[in-house]
């Protein structure tokens, strides 16, 4: 389950509020597509600008419509650890695939304690749990060594790294037992992540082009590098560097409205939309997107 592509969702917002139906042609999208798996609630799905009525509700639909036919995790967060535990609980009778749990905001814990805290938040499900490290936005990293007692927690089953330092992910793709997955998820860092030995990657860049996603990840994880290499090149950077220009989610929002897949880019405050003057390499990228759906062929 933990290992290729998985699709960390945005959440559509109109007029201020939940858009339900575009939600719903976003997962008919992405389901046409064949990623490995969902992921909700991350980064990406602005998880800390919705309410937790709002988000048992969009995950109760997702988990409807998508039918098992791909696994779902939900990603839960919080400054308290008891507050992540409680989220934990609010979704347990939704029987998501995994969780996704993130560090403490804000407080900037000990490793000491940022074990204690994953242990904790582990303890409270039988399910598979993913960590989360992202210092940037947490404020605190998670060692290679935190990761590693971590590990040994019978249900905690791998890490979506986004650590930001590639010479730590490389050293954690040496040292990890063999049944700890290490799936990147700082997407310009995807292809070098892959080549080290990475079991996939969490990729809002693969809202778009996951099939491409999906047979880059193949061909490095089977061992064909260059090949790979290729695709990476010539098919997925320069949309990986377009879509970071400004804070995630805002340009995958735009570029899905544009597409015509969600009926707004709307995002909730802070966060808003992207400028209108910052949209000229978005249209590119939109048109490039655009010729190659029409020219796909029906599978």
């Amino acid at each position: 389950m933990l290992s290729g592509v998985h699709v960390p969702l945005i959440t559509s917002f109109d007029g201020g509020q939940i858009d339900f139906y575009s939600h719903d042609r976003l997962i008919d999208h992405l389901l046409g597509e064949r990623p490995n798996g969902l992921v909700m609630f991350g980064t990406t799905g602005e998880r800390f600008l919705i309410s937790d009525q709002e988000a048992v509700a969009l995950a109760k639909r997702t988990i409807s419509a998508v039918s098992g036919a791909l696994p779902l995790t939900l990603a839960v967060g919080a400054i308290s650890t008891q507050e992540v535990v409680n989220q934990v609980r609010l979704f347990e009778d939704l029987e998501p695939a995994a969780y996704l749990v993130g560090s403490p905001l804000y407080v900037r814990p000990s490793q000491e304690n940022l074990i204690r805290h994953h242990a904790t938040v582990a303890t409270a499900t039988e399910r598979p749990v993913l960590l989360y490290n992202i210092p940037f936005r947490s404020g605190i990293n998670l060692t290679n060594e935190s990761i590693l007692e971590l590990a040994t927690i019978d249900n905690i089953l791998g890490i979506k790294d986004v650590c930001g330092d590639l010479e730590q992910t490389f050293a954690l793709l040496r040292l990890k037992p063999d049944n700890f997955a290490v799936m990147a998820g700082q997407d310009p860092h995807y292809f070098a992540s892959l080549a080290h030995g990475a079991d996939g990657g969490v990729l809002a860049s693969a809202h778009f082009r996951t099939r491409d996603f999906c047979d880059m990840t193949d061909l490095l994880r089977g061992g064909a590098l260059l090949e790979g290499r290729r695709i990476w090149v010539e098919e997925l950077q320069h949309l990986v560097d377009v879509l970071f220009e400004e804070p995630s989610p805002l340009s995958i929002k735009w570029m899905m409205w544009r597409l015509g897949v969600i009926s707004s880019p709307e995002c909730r405050l802070p966060l808003t939309q992207v400028p209108d003057n910052r949209t000229v390499r978005l249209e590119e990228v939109a048109r490039i997107l655009t010729e190659n759906m029409t020219r796909r062929p029906v599978s």
